[in-house]
């Protein structure tokens, strides 16, 4: 379609037939897959996190752990929260992983100097 747009094929998401769904996207949306979970992570309270749900992963906090429900994933962006299993939340990775060519923002490199 011309620049700034790729050609962009899903590897979990399908078609009825059972295609991988093929999608031209520009350039911006695209970012590069978080990390995998460490498997003895269990988010605290107050975490920033991202939870899977309707196939999407959303970002948010964690607002409330319970052994039997999960997590009390409270979304970023809206009022609404829902229970979630531990195997549907991972750690939220900070924005310049997902964009390695862009140097991080004032705030970013604020918030990893409180943290060392």
């Amino acid at each position: 379609e011309g620049r700034g747009r790729m050609l962009v094929r899903f590897h979990e998401f399908v078609d009825e037939s059972g295609s991988k769904l093929v999608e031209r996207l520009s350039e911006e949306r695209l970012r590069l897959p978080p990390p995998p979970r460490p498997s003895d992570w269990v988010p605290k309270v107050g975490d920033k996190i991202e939870g899977l749900w309707n196939d999407c992963w959303w970002e948010g906090y964690a607002k409330q752990f319970d052994p039997l429900k999960g997590i009390l994933f409270q979304y970023e962006r809206y009022a609404n929260w829902m229970w979630l299993p531990l195997r549907c939340v991972r750690p939220r990775p900070p924005l310049h992983s997902f964009y390695p060519d862009r140097p991080p923002l004032e705030e970013e490199e604020e918030s990893n100097g409180e943290a060392e």
